[in-house]
């Protein structure tokens, strides 16, 4: 059992103390976003206070989250990055390595969209609510084989990867201290209160010492330790310490420092397990006022606070009014014998002579408390989410599509800084995954519509070289209609590319939806001249075609056969100087090549009469 040397233990503290009003802050979002709250004393002690608690914020972030995490995440990848997978002389304009680039977008969406079958809530909308409520979202990206090298889970690896090679957890933010420079995210260090029995199941053999102290009967399982969980570019180190102080950050080492992963050759790889992404500003320097959720100015103005209260006294009043007020007067004598009969369905009353009734109207809710709770939810809708994307209804009663859609875009326009922070957390993943992939000397298979499969090795992946974003983009009818309209109307006026028209339709494979197209149109092609020619075969067309084919071919044959010499015997006669002698086939006369065979002498060897040559 070791100790935690005083330069890392200092390290952990400095980073605790340094976020601590932040995590205040981040707790105070968090019960907002539960809708936790207690009355101030001596409000709460009141008999006939009964708290009444506004549902704005919570209303404010599922609306946030709805209307973000149901977009579609166009992931974007950038030519240049695939130019290492490409061999021979191209540059990041051909259109090899555009198609490439498609080929990993389909293979990268399709592990990540497999993470969302391992049982857990879709990652999509845990990361959209974590940057709603806080401004701020971190995750550990687990990639399952490395994993299960360094830790086997038996029978269960098999079944686990089934839903892919990654897996993606979102973590609270509030127990978790990133560090960012203007370069990256430099390091993360995470603090988490555990049981004793919890440290020994995560962390086994390691764990030795707190078993020991848990002992036979187990009476020390539910014993509390701190533990923490660094990890910067010189590795990863965890260490327990005892309590609930996290701010005692000595302790007893379970995993000494050592390269969280290794690239091969064994040596730290240099990036970190941890993807996040913050938004807010960086020109305030207090952390907690950097960070700028939906939440910040209900929080800073404690309107959701004044809300609670005017509206318990509100409707505490009017509940003690209505079971303690006067409503029934009785005036006359014997008054006070009156007896009121409740038999029958309603209420009877038998009053005698001089005996009058009156009933005494309820003065109803305070108008002046009312107008408070009021104007205060009317503040907090107005500080927050848009009302049209928390209720999916129109602003003002029935009216035209188009200004519903209207209204529906401008909300989500104003949801603008965490959209980008969110896109900007995908897009991390994404980089990470490349990443691991590249020195781990694995590979991102995926497979697109029609089933093809892609696959990104790692040698094919150049880590300095990486270059890619992604954009939460609405995917509704409406939308694609108007995108298609005003593609139709640039073509015409423009002189645009298939491909970035069909990036503005929302296309995330431009190239591989022209390839399919273009076999598609020669699909049609010889569907249609198949048609064509069953069609004409049995209308008779056909056969006469071919008729006329073979008349012409004939004839043309006919043509160009030589005629053969009048009076002969039909037959063309023999050259006696062999081939390439012939004149009516324009080869050389005889009589150039042999001119003494021109004579009669020549020819038969004797003279005319009949006497040999000498």
């Amino acid at each position: 059992m070791a100790k935690i040397d005083k330069d890392t233990a200092g390290l952990a503290l400095h980073v605790i103390k340094r976020d601590a009003k932040l995590k205040r802050v981040q707790v105070m979002y968090e019960e907002h976003s539960r809708l936790q709250y207690k009355l101030p004393s001596p409000l709460a002690e009141f008999e006939h206070i009964r708290p009444v608690i506004s549902s704005s914020p919570y209303l404010a972030l599922m609306g946030s989250t709805r209307a973000l995490s149901n977009l579609q995440d166009a992931l974007e990848i950038h030519p240049i990055t695939v130019l290492g997978a490409l061999k021979g002389p191209v540059d990041d304009q051909s259109k090899a390595a555009a198609i490439l680039a498609n080929q990993w977008e389909t293979a990268l969406r399709w592990q990540l969209q497999r993470t969302s079958g391992r049982g857990r809530p879709p990652f999509s909308s845990d990361a959209v609510w974590s940057v709603s409520v806080y401004d701020e979202v971190i995750a550990r990206l687990i990639h399952l084989p490395t994993e299960f090298k360094a830790k086997s889970i038996g029978k269960r690896e098999k079944s686990a990867l089934r839903f892919g090679d990654w897996a993606l957890r979102i973590e609270d933010v509030k127990s978790v201290y990133p560090t960012y420079s203007e370069y990256m995210l430099e390091s993360v260090l995470s603090v988490n209160i555990k049981t004793a029995e919890q440290l020994v199941n995560s962390h086994g053999e390691a764990a030795d010492f707190i078993e020991v102290e848990i002992g036979d009967d187990k009476e020390g399982a539910d014993e509390l330790y701190v533990e923490f969980d660094l990890v910067d570019s010189d590795g990863r180190v965890i260490w327990v310490s005892k309590g609930v102080n996290v701010q005692n950050t000595e302790g007893e080492i379970i995993l000494p420092r050592e390269p969280w992963l290794k690239d091969l050759n064994g040596d730290q790889v240099p990036f970190l397990n941890w993807v996040g992404a913050r938004g807010g500003t960086s020109v305030d320097q207090a952390p907690e006022f950097q960070i700028k959720p939906i939440l910040f100015p209900v929080l800073m103005t404690e309107a959701w606070a004044v809300a609670n209260i005017s509206g318990t006294l509100m409707m505490s009043n009017q509940l003690a009014q209505a079971s303690g007020d006067t409503t029934d007067v009785f005036v006359g004598p014997g008054a006070d014998a009156i007896e009121e009969d409740w038999t029958t369905p309603r209420r009877r009353l038998n009053l005698n002579i001089g005996q009058t009734y009156q009933r005494l109207e309820s003065s109803g809710l305070d108008k002046g408390f009312r107008e408070v709770f009021d104007r205060l939810e009317a503040s907090i809708q107005r500080a927050t989410v848009a009302e049209v994307l928390v209720t999916a209804q129109p602003i003002s009663g029935e009216q035209a599509f188009a200004s519903y859609d209207l209204q529906v875009r401008q909300a989500l326009a104003s949801l603008g800084g965490t959209k980008a922070t969110a896109e900007r957390f995908f897009a991390s993943v994404f980089e990470t995954m490349l990443l691991i992939t590249h020195y781990t000397g694995g590979q991102i298979t995926g497979y697109g519509k029609g089933l093809e499969k892609y696959t990104i090795d790692s040698e094919d992946i150049t880590p300095e070289a990486i270059y890619l974003s992604v954009e939460l983009k609405p995917d509704v009818p409406t939308d694609r209609l108007q995108r298609a309209t005003a593609a139709v109307q640039i073509v015409d006026k423009l002189p645009y590319s298939p491909q970035r028209l069909l990036k503005m339709l929302g296309e995330t494979d431009p190239e591989g939806s022209l390839r399919e197209w273009k076999l598609w149109q020669l699909e049609v092609t010889d569907f249609q001249a198949k048609l064509e020619r069953l069609r004409r075969e049995l209308s008779g067309e056909y056969n006469e075609d071919v008729l006329a084919a073979a008349q012409a071919m004939l004839e043309q044959q006919m043509e160009e056969t030589p005629t053969p010499a009048a009076g002969g015997n039909g037959r063309e006669p023999e050259n006696p100087l062999g081939e390439g002698f012939n004149p009516a086939a324009g080869e050389t006369p005889p009589a150039m090549a042999s001119p003494a065979g021109t004579t009669f002498e020549g020819a038969t060897g004797m003279t005319r009469g009949g006497g040999e040559i000498g």
